[in-house]
């Protein structure tokens, strides 16, 4: 058996795959979180769009979960656990260092 039988066909040829994909996969996840900051006022606007953030998370990982043919608890809670994670050392990094990151 060859060393590189584990390859997915769909992996192993590139020219199958839609680049762009991704970039419409990034937008249409960004547009939540975006479309709250715009309607959000400034006072709120932390706190806000971090739960909008949240929310499109756990939303995603269910989706995700699902597609998947999974359980849709455990997925979910994984990836709103870690982007809650991810946010906050963003922002004590941020508050470490002096600055917004």
């Amino acid at each position: 058996m060859p060393a590189t039988s584990w390859a997915l066909p769909a992996m192993s040829s590139p020219g199958r795959c839609r680049p762009p994909s991704h970039r419409r996969t990034f937008a249409v996840g960004a547009a939540f979180p975006l479309l709250v900051a715009l309607l959000t006022p400034a006072r709120a606007l932390t706190w806000t769009v971090s739960v909008a953030c949240l929310l499109g998370l756990a939303a995603l990982g269910a989706i995700g979960a699902r597609a998947g043919g999974s359980a849709i608890l455990k997925p979910t809670l994984r990836v709103t656990f870690w982007g809650a994670f991810a946010m906050t050392a963003t922002a004590v990094i941020g508050a470490l260092v002096g600055r917004a990151v």
